[in-house]
């Protein structure tokens, strides 16, 4: 999409209604998994975001990870199906950084990304840990 095109939609936006875009925002557009977010002029490096269809809000959202921080724009990570993404969708913030829960009752299990079991076993949720999945590597030494 054109800095022009992204300019007008982003003054359409401004000019329909006094909206609160420091925890809202709205999709400009969604390339290769890659959303582009006119808003969420409060989000953090690493913070999950969930994309609402603002026709149809029943619908399943889907969540997505805030990774590129711009002056009026953030990159986001798709996680799910980018296809069901539309512009003008809105976006979301969950104040909570990406996190996920660990525990040695899923060794040999089968996860998705955001660590949700998808082999249809069943949850065993005993000693679970929520760590974060960006954490700075341990030294070589600690290693």
């Amino acid at each position: 999409m054109s800095k022009l095109k992204v300019k007008s939609f982003c003054k359409g936006l401004k000019n329909k209604k006094k909206l609160n875009f420091e925890a809202l925002g709205y999709v400009i557009s969604v390339l290769d998994g890659i959303a582009k977010v006119y808003g969420l002029a409060k989000v953090k490096a690493g913070e999950l975001v969930i994309f609402t269809n603002p026709v149809n809000v029943n619908k399943i959202n889907i969540s997505g990870l805030a990774l590129s921080l711009e002056a009026n724009l953030v990159g986001i990570v798709v996680f799910g199906n980018e296809r069901s993404i539309k512009q003008g969708f809105l976006v979301t913030r969950s104040f909570s950084i990406v996190n996920v829960l660990i525990s040695k009752s899923l060794i040999g299990r089968v996860l998705d990304g955001l660590g949700n079991i998808i082999d249809g076993f069943a949850f065993n949720c005993l000693k679970m840990v929520s760590k974060k999945i960006d954490v700075k590597a341990p030294g070589i030494i600690k290693r």
